[in-house]
């Protein structure tokens, strides 16, 4: 439910649940969902910082930096599948910190691998957290190519209820 609120724009339900479920973490040790944990917390924890005061910023990004240490495992033991998840929660770090140009890198890493790893929904997601940041420098062009692509990949990957979101959404 958590990754749920969190894909159709609810960071603070996301946040709030993943926080509640944290107890729970260690039973499910080894299972292929504690990775896909740490991306959504640390995405919805992003998406929780464009909302508040600058103060809080540094409790969320010590929430990120220990998703990423969790998630480190994973990488190293299964890279190609877990990478790219990585890579898109430093993007969303590097954005929070205003390294921009370290941000887009690093978004275009995650997409890349993604696709190459036959992630799809995980590419969609990287294309819409990447025309996010876009549309937050307002270049509504770059923004409209992101989410597009995000919007494709999702209704390929048969997510239609997420493509409806982006439409109604962008």
């Amino acid at each position: 439910e958590a990754w749920l609120c969190y894909l159709f724009g609810q960071s603070q339900a996301a946040v709030e649940l993943f926080r509640e479920v944290e107890a729970y973490a260690v039973y499910g040790s080894g299972h292929y969902f504690v990775p896909l944990s740490y991306l959504y917390d640390a995405l919805a924890h992003a998406a929780l910082a464009d909302l508040q005061a600058s103060d809080e910023h540094s409790q969320i990004l010590e929430r990120i930096n220990r998703n990423l240490k969790e998630l480190d495992m994973w990488v190293r033991f299964a890279p190609m599948n877990h990478q790219h998840k990585q890579d898109l929660i430093e993007g969303e770090k590097a954005r929070l910190e205003g390294r921009y140009w370290d941000a887009l890198t690093l978004y275009q890493k995650a997409i890349q691998g993604a696709r190459e790893n036959g992630f799809l929904y995980e590419e969609a997601l990287a294309y819409e957290v990447c025309g996010q940041f876009w549309l937050s420098q307002n270049d509504k062009e770059m923004a409209q190519f992101y989410l597009q692509r995000a919007q494709n990949l999702y209704g390929l990957w048969g997510a239609e209820a997420k493509v409806k979101h982006l439409q109604m959404q962008y």
